[in-house]
């Protein structure tokens, strides 16, 4: 049997102010030109489905619409557990109807009954092919009892225990209605050793052991993190990674669903790469560096997101000065700013840590000079200059009263 393990969709999940309603469209088509394609009987999705408790209205159309289409493409059984970013609530509220499809979600858990959790996988003919334990994010009501004068160690102790203990717990009886049945686990928590978006390393503080899951899992389905990758160093203990670059910290990044079979779990799954539906890249440099990307981009005349940081004096003209270079073209400016502060803020302290609306406009303009390196004799010119306009702007101001 074919399972397709995907996770962290994040419908409505949006760049800056921008919307990716269309994005997501094209994503899920092509998700289910993969299904039928492949001939998937079983799909996994392993944690949030949507970026919002609350998603809207275009993102849950999206997910019940693909719901439907699956069944067209031969696919028998779709399980989808909550992940972090997922209300249990809105997850289950359709369950009983989302049932007629077999599709089974799981948004809740009731850590002494387990077996609504415990789903069978059959092909065609009956014949019991996998066991899913279908275990969303785990909250701490689930798997610990608070204790006063906790500190912050002994919390994620007491976390990390529940969360193992759940899975031994789960696992042990779906060995006892289904012995001999290759066990396949989902979740959706951090794991020791794995990297996130930032390319951060998860360290023991934060992370659950993976090597320390029941030795039973034969396929541990992962959702949380959005990086591809393997675990606890078992090709068969997964992160399928998220569907899109959901930001452009990530927009490198390649994006992968994973296709495993029954037959062969102790085996590395096959990698799908997922297309490109939006293209989006961050440059970062001097203004002339800026210019000459965009430049370069301009000439593959394609639809791409740009996020922009100028990294060498401060420009306080950078959106527009972007905007011009950008006309005419299919690139679109998301984001941009100057990382090296306003100069005129950074005379904050030295000017004894007003704002800039406190500041009369002669201590702004001295500012300035001070920033200059303007010889000193030019900067009592120009002060006094300075000075002479503003007083002829008062009486003109006076006058006109």
């Amino acid at each position: 049997m074919k399972i397709l393990h995907t996770s962290d969709w994040h419908l409505g999940a949006m760049l800056g102010q921008f919307k990716r309603t269309d994005e997501f469209k094209a994503l899920l088509n092509w998700l289910l030109q993969v299904l039928d394609e492949h001939k998937v009987e079983a799909l996994i999705i392993a944690g949030d489905v949507f970026h919002s408790g609350l998603p809207p209205n275009s993102a849950a159309e999206l997910y019940y619409r693909f719901l439907t289409d699956a069944r067209k493409t031969g696919v028998r059984t779709i399980i989808v557990v909550a992940g972090n970013h997922d209300s249990a609530s809105f997850i289950e509220a359709p369950k009983s109807i989302l049932n007629a499809l077999d599709c089974k979600v799981v948004g809740r858990v009731d850590p002494d009954h387990y077996d609504e959790q415990i789903i069978p996988l059959s092909n065609p003919a009956g014949k019991i092919e996998a066991v899913v334990c279908a275990v969303p994010y785990l909250r701490d009501r689930y798997i610990r009892i608070a204790v006063s004068g906790e500190n912050a160690e002994q919390q994620q102790d007491s976390r990390r225990s529940g969360i193992l203990r759940y899975y031994q717990n789960i696992c042990r009886r779906a060995g006892e209605l289904y012995p001999g049945i290759p066990l396949i686990a989902t979740g959706h928590f951090y794991a020791t050793g794995g990297t996130d978006s930032g390319g951060n390393v998860i360290g023991t503080l934060s992370g659950i052991a993976a090597s320390e899951l029941p030795q039973e899992i034969d396929y541990l389905a992962m959702g949380h993190l959005h990086i591809p990758q393997c675990i606890a160093g078992k090709p068969n203990f997964r992160y399928s990674g998220s569907l899109l670059q959901l930001n452009f910290s990530d927009s490198d990044e390649k994006k992968t669903v994973l296709l495993l079979d029954t037959d062969h779990l102790d085996d590395a799954p096959q990698e799908i790469p997922v297309p490109v539906f939006q293209k989006m890249e961050k440059i970062t440099g001097g203004i002339e560096e800026i210019k000459a990307r965009i430049g370069e981009l301009k000439k593959e005349d394609q639809s791409i997101w740009l996020c922009i940081e100028n990294t060498g004096d401060f420009e306080p003209q950078l959106q527009q000065i972007l905007d011009s270079c950008c006309a005419g073209s299919r690139l679109k400016l998301l984001s941009c700013h100057n990382r090296k502060a306003n100069p005129v803020l950074r005379q904050r302290d030295h000017l004894g840590g007003k704002k800039l609306n406190e500041l009369t406009p002669a201590m702004v303009f001295q500012s300035l000079l001070d920033e200059s390196g303007i010889v000193p004799e030019r900067k009592t010119a120009l002060l006094a200059a300075f000075r002479e306009a503003e007083k002829d702007l008062a009486e003109s101001d006076g006058n006109a009263g």
